[in-house]
Parts: structure tokens; C-alpha cells; sequence
């Protein structure tokens, strides 16, 4: 498949040119305008304020999560994560949430081969491993699940 796309490029240079050309153009006219401001003021908050209360905690998430989207929102749950100002359980809080990470679950430990094809045996214990996506969100990063014997 690599090839074919190699050899598709190869012989429409210019129309990939152009293509690359006009996704600067757009990122550079669209994107960075839209969120470089929002993604500035984000990162200084949450990299020089103090957080002594959750409603402060609770007030940057809903900030963050409006102005700047996804990626600074990943960071910002992450950042607040590994210094133990929040955790795992007040991520997910509204029952759509919860919904979906029970689909996630469902759908991702479903007894076909392709959902428990990454696993170590040591010992007396079998451990599982879940890519991002498979049984979480990304935020959660690999996820696994060990069984002893």
C-alpha cells in the first residue's frame, strides 16, 4: 500500500505540491489564529497558578475544554493527573460519558482474537494489554489487566 502511494506521488508531483501548499496555507490563515491565543493563555495558567480549590480546578477544565479542544485539553487533564490534583474518577462525570466508556469496554474485551492478541505470560500471571482506544480513551494511555493463577 506504501508503494502505491509512493508511486502515486511520483508521478503527480505537482498536484501533491499544490495539495501540501494550500494545507499550510489553511493551517497557517485558519488554524493558528483560531486557537494560538486560547492555547497561550492555557498553557500560562496552568503553568504559573496555583489550584487550591476543584471549583478553581473545575473552572480552567471548562475553559480549556471551550477555547482550545483536544490536544490542550488531553494536556491539561494529564498535567492536573500527575500532580494529584484530580483523579481518574472525576474525569468521567456526566452519564454520556460513562455510557460511552461502557461501549468502549464492551467493544474492546469482546472474546475475538484481535481484542487479547498483546499479552505476557510470567510465572503464574497472564497480563493483558489494551491499546488506546481499544477499552479507554487515548488520555488513558495503554491500559492492561493481569491474571493470576
Amino acid at each position: 500500500m506504501c508503494y502505491l502511494l509512493l508511486i502515486y506521488i511520483f508521478f503527480n508531483q505537482k498536484a501533491c505540491f499544490d495539495g501540501t501548499v494550500y494545507g499550510l496555507k489553511l493551517w497557517y490563515s485558519s488554524v493558528i489564529p483560531a486557537l494560538l491565543p486560547s492555547m497561550l493563555i492555557c498553557s500560562y495558567i496552568i503553568n504559573n497558578f496555583k489550584y487550591y480549590s476543584k471549583t478553581k480546578i473545575y473552572i480552567l477544565l471548562a475553559f480549556v475544554g471551550v477555547f482550545c479542544g483536544c490536544p490542550i485539553g488531553a494536556k491539561t487533564v494529564s498535567s492536573l493527573l500527575s500532580n494529584n490534583l484530580i483523579n481518574n474518577n472525576e474525569i468521567i462525570s456526566t452519564p454520556a460519558e460513562v455510557d460511552q466508556m461502557h461501549i468502549m469496554i464492551n467493544e474492546g474485551t469482546f472474546p475475538q482474537a484481535g481484542n487479547f492478541e498483546t499479552f505476557t505470560v510470567e510465572k503464574n500471571i497472564v497480563t493483558i494489554y489494551f491499546e488506546p482506544y481499544s477499552v479507554a480513551p487515548y488520555s488513558y494511555g495503554i491500559q492492561k489487566v493481569k491474571i493470576k493463577n
